[in-house]
């Protein structure tokens, strides 16, 4: 998601990389492909691939020939992992040099070599902003991580976790474009949950609205959690979301892009391989035009312009 002339919005991640297979944090991808989408008019206003294979190429390079006049697309030799942050300096860069709009937002996962990559690219500042969905996901996965060292503990049950991630959630909506706001509420989350009520707010703490007859609703057998060593170790992964709060705050989000992600992965099944051809560079463009105009641009393709 990007601010400035015009708004836009960019999203290159997990979902983008679509042949070979994904290995711990890693990519051995062979193709990779980025979409930059207007948050007001919701299309794709610029795109990039690359790709690591071209087969004539390559046939040619094995009998010593110089390859064919063909439509090559071979345009990366480094790692995979580094596809994304290229794709998206090549857009957010090419929408100053070709269309004299400058981005000075982007929403996405909290990969800081692809906003590193771009603040090196071009000359004007671009903050950015936690894609909401990403944040929600990269908690509720540090707190089940956590759990592997609560083994059979109740106060870190599957029901505990549920409930940390909705009052998570609870906190970032209700204090939209607020980044004081969401620090106060998710440090309230925690000592909430363990009886200290502090640091709560009476809009939403039943206990400041009737302490003698309050219990936790969704708790086990409705009495705060236990442990001190517990209650540390939630707070510091709290802690990491609360000294981002200003990239929170905004409640920004990518899915138009994991939408089109979708799009592109039924048009280039993992189960077969395109990004040795120009045919992946087509059927991203096909992904592209279907997510812009509909389903009406195969008839546009075929149909010659002068029958128009």
């Amino acid at each position: 998601m990007v601010q400035g002339k015009t708004m836009k919005q960019y999203r290159s991640g997990r979902l983008t990389i679509w042949d070979g297979k994904k290995r711990g944090k890693g990519h051995n991808s062979l193709t990779g492909v980025g979409s930059m989408i207007g948050i007001k008019s919701g299309k794709v206003i610029g795109y990039g691939t690359r790709n690591k294979r071209c087969a004539i190429c390559e046939a040619a390079d094995r009998k010593g020939k110089q390859p064919r006049q063909h439509d090559c697309r071979l345009n990366w030799n480094k790692s995979s992992k580094a596809m994304e942050a290229d794709v998206c300096a090549d857009l957010v860069n090419n929408c100053s040099l070709r269309h004299n709009t400058q981005v000075t937002i982007l929403v996405g996962d909290d990969d800081s070599s692809t906003i590193k990559k771009v603040r090196e690219t071009v000359n004007h500042e671009v903050e950015k902003w936690s894609d909401i969905v990403h944040a929600k996901r990269s908690f509720g996965s540090a707190l089940y991580s956590l759990q592997s060292r609560y083994k059979g503990n109740k106060n870190l049950s599957a029901k505990v976790i549920e409930y940390l991630q909705r009052c998570f959630t609870y906190a970032l909506k209700q204090n939209k474009d607020n980044p004081d706001g969401v620090k106060t509420s998710l440090g309230a989350v925690i000592p909430h949950a363990f009886g200290d009520h502090a640091a709560c707010d009476i809009s939403w703490c039943g206990y400041l609205q009737n302490p003698s007859n309050y219990s936790h609703a969704s708790l086990p057998n409705g009495r705060d959690l236990q442990g001190d060593s517990l209650k540390q170790d939630l707070q510091e992964i709290m802690d990491v979301f609360i000294n981002n709060a200003e990239k929170l705050a905004p409640l920004g989000s990518s899915q138009a892009n994991e939408a089109l992600n979708n799009t592109i992965g039924s048009k280039t099944p993992k189960i077969r391989h395109y990004a040795s051809s120009e045919s992946n560079d087509y059927r991203v463009a096909c992904a592209v035009s279907q997510k812009n105009i509909g389903h009406s641009y195969v008839s546009q393709v075929i149909t010659p312009k002068s029958s128009r």
